[in-house]
Parts: C-alpha cells; sequence; structure tokens
C-alpha cells in the first residue's frame, strides 16, 4: 500500500506499508512514513521506517533526517547534502556530501561524499566525476573505508549506422531520434546534456518516448555564421525500438540586408534569389530593404508585387562573418 498527500506550502507526507506471510506463519512486514518540505530554499525530510524479518520475530526502528541545501552563492549550480539516522539499538550514522554541475551545458557532474557512524571505527567516503560528451560518457570515481581503497575509471557510448553514415553518441536508449542539419556543424541539440552535431551536422538523441510526440530543438545561437537552420524545431513520433528521422532544413551561405535603389518597390513585395529554389523568400519592408539568409556572394534578385516586379543583381564584397548591407539597384 502506498499514499503520498500534498500538503500545500506546508510540503507533502507519504506512507507505504508491505507485508509478506509465509508457509508456517513468518511475517515480514516493512512501514515507512516519509514528511518533506521546503524552507527558505532548503529541502527538509524526515523519515521513519519500522521493518520485521521473517525468522525469530526480528525488528528495527529507523529514523532519518535528510537536509539539502543550495550552494549557488558560493559556488553556482551545487548543494550540500546532509544527513543522519539512528536504529533501535542507538547505532547512529551521519554523512555530509556536496554535489553539483559544471561546464556550460552542465554535462560535467560531480560528487564528494564522507560518512561516520556512531562507533567511530569505520568512516567512509566517496568522489566521483561524470562527463557527457558528444562521443560518450565517461566516469572517474574513487570510494573508501577502513579496510578497503578503491578507483573506478568507466567509458559508455554508442555506435549508430544509419543511411546517411556511421555516428558516435552516448549510451543508446531503445527508442532514439537522429538529427540530421546538413552542413551545421557543432549545433546543441536544446535540453540535452552534451549532445551536439557533428561535421556533417548529424547527432543521436539516444532517448526519445516511443508513440509520444517528442519535440526536438536546436540551439540556433551555436549556428556558425554561414548556416542557416530555416526551421529549428522538428517533432518525431517514433515507434518502439526505431531511429527516427528530425531532417531540419539549412540553407548555407551569407547573411544580409539588400537594400533596394531605382524602381518604386511596395512595403510586402517578395524577393527571391534566381536559380537557388532553397533559399527562403524574403518580404520587402517599408524602407525598400530585405533581410535574407543563405544566399551566394554574388546573385541576381527578382522581386514580385501585384503591380509588377524588378530585377537586380548583387555582390558582396567585403566578406566577413557579421551580417552586413548590400546596396542592389532594382530595374
Amino acid at each position: 500500500m502506498t499514499l503520498n498527500q500534498r500538503l500545500g506550502d506546508w510540503g507533502n507526507i507519504n506512507l507505504s506499508a508491505w507485508q509478506q506471510d509465509y508457509w508456517g506463519g513468518d511475517t515480514e512486514r516493512s512501514v515507512n512514513v516519509g514528511y518533506n518540505t521546503s524552507i527558505n530554499n532548503i529541502n527538509y525530510g524526515l523519515n521513519y521506517s519500522y521493518s520485521r524479518g521473517p525468522w525469530h520475530n526480528e525488528n528495527d526502528h529507523i529514523v532519518s533526517l535528510t537536509m539539502q541545501i543550495p550552494l549557488s552563492r558560493f559556488l553556482p549550480d551545487s548543494w550540500m547534502t546532509v544527513s543522519g539516522n539512528s536504529n533501535k539499538k542507538g547505532d547512529t550514522t551521519s554523512q555530509v556530501g556536496l554535489s553539483g554541475s559544471a561546464l556550460e551545458d552542465k554535462n560535467l557532474s560531480w560528487n564528494v561524499q564522507q560518512g561516520y557512524n556512531s562507533k567511530g571505527s569505520d568512516a567512509m567516503g566517496s568522489a566521483s566525476v561524470n562527463y557527457k560528451g558528444r562521443h560518450g560518457e565517461y566516469q572517474l570515481g574513487y570510494n573508501y573505508s577502513r579496510d578497503n581503497r578503491q578507483m573506478s575509471v568507466g567509458a559508455m557510448g554508442g555506435i549508430v549506422v544509419h543511411p546517411y553514415g556511421v555516428s558516435a553518441t552516448q549510451p543508446l536508449g531503445e527508442t532514439m531520434a537522429l538529427v540530421k542539419a546538413d552542413n551545421a556543424a557543432d549545433v546543441k541539440v536544446a535540453n540535452n546534456s552534451g549532445i551536439y552535431t557533428d561535421s556533417r551536422g548529424f547527432a543521436v538523441v539516444p532517448y526519445v518516448t516511443p508513440y509520444r510526440q517528442n519535440s526536438l530543438s536546436l540551439d540556433t545561437a551555436s549556428l556558425n555564421p554561414h548556416t542557416d537552420v530555416l526551421n529549428d524545431t522538428y517533432t518525431v513520433v517514433p515507434t518502439k525500438g526505431a531511429l527516427a528521422l528530425a531532417d531540419y532544413p539549412t540553407v548555407t551561405g551569407y547573411k544580409v540586408m539588400l537594400q533596394f535603389t531605382g524602381k518604386e518597390i511596395p512595403f510586402g513585395a517578395t524577393t527571391r534569389i534566381k536559380n537557388h529554389d532553397n533559399i527562403p523568400e524574403g518580404m520587402v519592408d517599408d524602407r525598400k530593404r530585405v533581410w535574407l539568409n543563405g544566399v551566394p556572394e554574388k546573385g541576381s534578385v527578382i522581386v514580385n508585387w501585384a503591380e509588377g516586379s524588378c530585377q537586380a543583381t548583387y555582390q558582396i564584397t567585403q566578406i566577413a562573418d557579421k551580417p552586413q548591407t548590400v546596396i542592389a539597384q532594382c530595374h
């Protein structure tokens, strides 16, 4: 039996109970009651548990208290956790821990723990670091106790073979998505720690939910200056075990503001680059300007409106990573 009840601003309380009867009359029983609340951004937890073993009527009572304190004022994205518990025999253990995340993408997590008991004879501790990169997940850990010292190193990852080639990725889930954004290298997949497109514009999102809409977004702020994603969000509804394709249309070229001169062009006129149908159309503003993405270094622009049209040639004479304004005479 499990019960969970919210108490508004006072927190929440939970209760769970379990019993197993065995042949011969022995019974195994467990009862757990917990209360959790938050005061001034500090989380508190108080828990009581009772357990009874199936043989010799062995039973125990354990009371535990936990506090989680944010340390963001001193160390961004970090917490201190203090906990202690005591059992029926009066044995008491306590533990202090520090944990947090680092790097811009929060893909480096760390944890340090130190524990003691009331007898003072069995101190123990641990430290670990976990890094999630685009090609895998890596761990480094150290544990010690009175009689033991242990260091661990781990690496996990996956290889996905798909119609467009091969992609290395973080540990694979059962249902995944393949991001395809041609020529958009090193672009972050939003809300997925450590996942970026490779040099070709591919990335694997290792965990998506089957039979549900999964919206995958690209962080366009990380795009290189000469590539633009026409739609930065793609929704996939994969079947269980599938590799769903999220195909983002992209254009490669310069970002430019064309300032038309010559013929009068009305507000709302549409523009397109001649012989480049993959480049999205633009719309002229009330100052005879149009903003275009992914245009070649030079070319012709066709301008259309209800009563007429005109054509202008342009050339970007000063190659730069930043968007620039170019004069184009329309006739």
